[in-house]
């Protein structure tokens, strides 16, 4: 069940966020004692949730329904930790921009690090921006490669770094090309003004 299943007016009936920790507490409890505690939390996939009338509802939903009285279809934590629910590491956001804020592999990749293809014998990187596709080298080995996605997204989605958010037009950062990948595929390839610190001669 969704925060947005229950009114903001329950919702800040029995709860109170503390925007400076992102901690819960109990305003209203059958057990008077609960009054003022943290709630009860549990953690699935990261993500701190808590029960409602037996259902679990996300703490970060929650906050942003006391606080705004709004209820986003998408809440990003800013710095990645998804336990994190001060009110200044959480904004609304899109299904893009929430992808670019990862800054891990999932478990179970090739080679554990974002950005990363096998290109025949040598390692391809690569980065999606607005449903594009960029092309950004290719490299010796997958940490030279993985080296290349972070100083694109340095670029092209700062917020992933916790700076300053600003969000530049693609054509505003590099010159855009078709190119195809040795391995098969074609990509849309980033020629940045300046060569990357870790591109190989």
């Amino acid at each position: 069940m969704a925060a947005g299943d229950f009114s903001v007016a329950e919702l800040r009936e029995r709860f109170a966020y503390s925007p400076e920790t992102g901690v819960l507490t109990y305003k209203a409890h059958q057990h008077p004692a609960w009054i003022g505690r943290p709630v009860s939390v549990d953690y699935r996939r990261g993500y701190a949730r808590t029960r409602i009338r037996r259902k679990w509802v996300l703490i970060h939903r929650i906050a942003w329904m006391i606080q705004t009285g709004d209820c986003p279809a998408m809440i990003d934590h800013i710095n990645g930790d998804r336990a994190d629910n001060r009110w200044a590491n959480l904004r609304e956001t899109t299904p893009e921009l929430n992808q670019q804020n990862r800054l891990k592999a999932e478990r179970g990749s090739t080679f554990g690090l974002l950005g990363v293809r096998r290109c025949w014998k040598r390692f391809g990187a690569t980065i999606r921006v607005n449903g594009e596709c960029l092309w950004l080298g290719v490299y010796d080995t997958p940490e030279r490669a993985h080296a290349a996605y972070l100083e694109a997204k340095k670029k092209l989605a700062p917020h992933a770094f916790d700076l300053p958010t600003v969000y530049p037009r693609v054509s505003q950062v590099v010159d855009l090309t078709e190119e195809k990948c040795p391995a098969g595929g074609t990509f849309t390839e980033a020629r940045h003004a300046r060569p990357y610190p870790h591109e190989p001669p």
